[in-house]
């Protein structure tokens, strides 16, 4: 899986960012050969200001694909860039600056009880949920070396750690 961490400006909800990802980024990724599976998320309660990024994205490459035939081809490359400068915090800086990518393996089994909430732990296991380790940073560094994540019904009791919101998926 490729985890995206990233904030974008902060004008971004009075310029529809939840819709356009709904009507433009999530289709457009969802509709990559080299994608299984992409969503989009945003964290809640304010648990992003520590922690370096309020929104990521799940990436799961359909079996064969590598990040870079993702990211490699230059459609994905423009579409990138055209984020970069409507959404990212620093249009014009690298691509470090506004987003964090990296590529995990999951540890165990599939927990196949996806829901519109998710609590992620960073750098601690999941109880009763998934873990994932760290493989590569592909862009900056990743806030974490294991990512535990853990599906949740709205409601729910979160437990510890970072609660998160669905936006967007196929």
């Amino acid at each position: 899986m490729l985890f995206m961490s990233y904030t974008p400006r902060p004008d971004s909800d009075a310029r529809g960012y939840e819709d356009w990802l709904r009507a433009t980024d999530n289709p457009f990724f969802n509709d990559q050969p080299a994608i299984a599976h992409y969503s989009n998320w945003k964290l809640v309660d304010g648990a992003g200001a520590q922690n370096g990024f309020t929104h990521f994205d799940f990436m799961f490459l359909r079996t064969g694909a590598s990040p870079g035939d993702l990211f490699g081809t230059p459609e994905v490359q423009q579409f990138v860039g055209g984020w970069t400068r409507h959404w990212g915090r620093e249009p014009d800086g690298p691509p470090e600056h506004n987003c964090a990518c990296c590529l995990l393996t999951l540890a165990g089994e599939p927990k196949p009880d996806w829901a519109n909430m998710v609590v992620l732990s960073l750098d601690a296991p999941a109880l009763e949920g998934e873990t994932w380790h760290l493989e590569a940073d592909l862009i900056g560094q990743a806030p974490f070396q294991r990512l535990g994540r853990r599906f949740i019904q709205p409601g729910a009791a979160p437990g510890i750690g970072l609660r998160a919101e669905l936006i967007a998926a196929p």
